[in-house]
């Protein structure tokens, strides 16, 4: 009576492991699988398999797993394609097209031209950025052109011979957009306001 009121020991069912070997056999398949399918839950997944394996595999586990879906620093910090004179001259012409086909009117129609805020020939420095998207595309008369075409010129030249970093480039795009807005053309609004042709050769 006494023993089955107070029992002296308690018995648990305990599953036999597998060897060592065979569990680290299973996890290693099991990662393989989940490393193919880029599995944003693969440390959960793999919980179970891990455990026995202590706190240095989970570990492990981890750092790979987010060496291997880490799209990096900057997204738009890619290798830049290969430019060219006809590259640019086709880009520019998509630009014209596309401000025509967003604005219902061409630039030449508003006796303007289309100036790209950020330029195409320093599409490389943003490789993934649209030189032809509609924010992009500006229309200004001639002289305003020339205002911007001069101030990226003195840009480069300031250079001397290196490549700018994105912060420098977007730097001075902010300045030089700031500096021909006044002269910005839109669609179905006149005016008429230029600038002076002392601005433009100073």
């Amino acid at each position: 009576m006494n023993e089955l009121l107070y029992p002296t020991s308690t018995r648990t069912t305990r599953q036999p492991e597998l060897p060592l070997a065979e569990q680290r056999r299973i996890f290693e398949a099991e990662r393989q699988r989940q490393m193919r399918k880029n599995s944003w839950m693969l440390a959960p997944a793999l919980l179970p398999a891990v455990a026995p394996l202590g706190v240095e595999a989970l570990i492990a586990l981890g750092a790979r797993s987010a060496a291997a879906i880490s799209p990096g620093p900057l997204a738009f910090q890619t290798k830049p394609a290969l430019r060219s004179k006809a590259g640019d001259n086709k880009l520019r012409d998509e630009g014209r097209k596309q401000f025509a086909r967003a604005n219902g009117i061409s630039a030449q129609e508003m006796q303007a031209v289309v100036h790209h805020s950020r330029p195409v020939e320093w599409s490389h420095i943003i490789p993934r950025a649209n030189p032809n998207s509609t924010a992009n595309l500006w229309a200004l008369r001639e002289a305003a052109h020339k205002l911007a075409n001069r101030e990226w010129a003195k840009f480069a030249a300031s250079l001397g011979g290196r490549r700018p970093t994105q912060a420098e480039f977007m730097r001075e795009k902010l300045r030089i957009d700031r500096l021909v807005a006044p002269y910005v053309l839109r669609a179905g609004v006149p005016r008429s306001s230029k600038p002076s042709k002392a601005e433009v050769l100073r």
